[in-house]
């Protein structure tokens, strides 16, 4: 998959002219659902434990990787079980900055069914067993696998102290078009919420490119 995307971001240096270039960041993640069509410890066994112990080996063996996870119920499930030395190596990565946590609520909350109080406690949850195992609060926000996304999501993650947001499941057509503009970043400011607060409810909001 790496390698596909390293093509990819070749191919597109190559095919523009010099006053077009764009940066390309390429951002090593596996995403995980805690549920879906399978149970949670069928994920896990299946795929989760394996793709966490291979990042901790590989991570280590270069200090040019980097790696970002997001899903704390699926982490948390694999950190308890790992030995002094692997979690040791696990905090370090994490203080290197070569491991970063992103999202890292205890799953990757559904913006159209969850209520608010729900968003709020999966979120804490997550964020609670971040703090006290690695003194760390994710600062980017990671929800590249939601059908659709809510104004609830920038306002209640704007509160929340997160800087950004990282999305993904437009409409394609919308997709299309912010690509065909070169708006693919822009700042969700929320309607309808501003009154209430001193300071504006906005969010810098990413959407990845890939369909």
């Amino acid at each position: 998959m790496m390698l596909i995307w390293s093509i990819l971001a070749l191919l597109l240096i190559a095919s523009t002219t010099k006053a077009e270039l764009l940066n390309v960041y390429i951002i090593p993640h596996s995403h995980c659902d805690p549920g879906w069509l399978n149970t949670f410890e069928d994920y896990y066994l299946r795929e989760v434990e394996g793709i966490l112990s291979n990042v901790l080996r590989e991570v280590q063996a270069d200090p040019s990787r980097r790696f970002v996870w997001a899903e704390t119920s699926f982490f948390s499930r694999w950190y308890e079980f790992q030995s002094e030395s692997n979690r040791n190596a696990w905090k370090k990565l994490i203080q290197s900055g070569q491991i970063e946590f992103v999202g890292g609520g205890w799953s990757q909350n559904d913006e159209a069914n969850p209520d608010v109080i729900s968003i709020i406690n999966q979120v804490t949850t997550g964020h609670d067993y971040l703090l006290k195992n690695f003194g760390v609060a994710p600062k980017i926000a990671w929800q590249i696998d939601p059908f659709g996304h809510s104004a609830v999501t920038p306002a209640l993650f704007s509160m929340m102290g997160y800087d950004a947001l990282v999305i993904n499941r437009i409409h394609h057509a919308l997709k299309d078009e912010f690509k065909n503009r070169r708006h693919m970043e822009f700042i969700w400011r929320v309607p309808g919420v501003n009154s209430a607060f001193k300071k504006p409810i906005e969010l810098f909001t990413h959407v990845l490119c890939v369909d």
